[in-house]
């Protein structure tokens, strides 16, 4: 997991980068579907395996996808009317939220499947 981890943040930054660096706004706005298909499809990898840590940790983690999912919908707005400075907090909040979801959520979350499925092989 901690690869696929490693490959989703560098796409955030390339794709972040292109976001705020277009001239355009229709790329920009591909840019943006784009990063927010490519999360979504992360969040539905991790909630597929996160289903063997129990509901308890299966429903915070779907809460924090959806809240992280929602603030890249609040990009939207910001590119349509063209306020770049808005644009680049919202993107660094992201950024911000989904390092702390990754040490606050994810990586308990994937001790306790590791640590279940090495009991379960003794």
């Amino acid at each position: 997991m901690e690869d696929e981890h490693d490959r989703l943040r560098e796409m955030i930054s390339a794709v972040s980068f292109a976001i705020l660096n277009a001239r355009n706004r229709a790329p920009r706005l591909d840019a943006l579907r784009l990063l927010r298909q490519r999360f979504a499809l992360h969040c539905r990898l991790e909630e597929s395996i996160a289903q063997r840590a129990g509901e308890a940790w299966l429903d915070m983690l779907c809460d924090d996808h959806r809240d992280l999912l929602g603030m890249l919908d609040r990009c939207r707005p910001s590119l349509m009317d063209g306020d770049d400075a808005l644009t680049r907090s919202l993107l660094e909040d992201f950024a911000d939220a989904l390092a702390h979801h990754d040490q606050a959520v994810d990586m308990p979350v994937f001790r306790l499947i590791s640590g279940t499925q090495a009991n379960s092989s003794l």
